[in-house]
């Protein structure tokens, strides 16, 4: 499947596997959160070492090359590693979040469409 459309968060969705849905879901979440409180760090500062991001982030290949697309670097503070978005580029956030958001969306409905078993013929009776 080509993800050439694209173009800030093909390699999620090319080598992330299983892992790239709820990684891109806790991502949206990020972006989201940047987007809605922009005068609040703390949503600019992700720990590396935290729990929801080494779960459904870091272990998912892909995951953060979305990240850097997005403007966050790893860096060290106090002795800690976080990612770290130290310029806001709101344009490119937004573009990057609607990205996550259709692809998200899209591969929700593939899988209630494959949940859903087929419907049987009526029987001739």
């Amino acid at each position: 499947m080509a993800f050439d459309f694209m173009t800030h968060t093909k390699p999620l969705w090319e080598r992330g596997g299983a892992l790239a849905l709820p990684a891109a879901t806790t991502l949206s979440a990020y972006l989201k959160n940047i987007l809605e409180h922009p005068q609040e760090l703390r949503y600019r500062r992700i720990p590396a070492d935290g729990k929801v991001f080494t779960e459904r982030v870091a272990r998912c290949a892909g995951a953060t090359d979305v990240l850097l697309a997005s403007g966050f670097a790893l860096e060290t503070l106090a002795g800690a590693r976080v990612w770290i978005l130290r310029e806001r580029d709101e344009p490119k956030l937004r573009s990057i979040l609607h990205e996550l958001d259709v692809a998200v969306a899209t591969a929700r409905k593939l899988q209630a469409t494959r949940a859903t078993p087929p419907t049987a013929a009526p029987s001739a009776s």
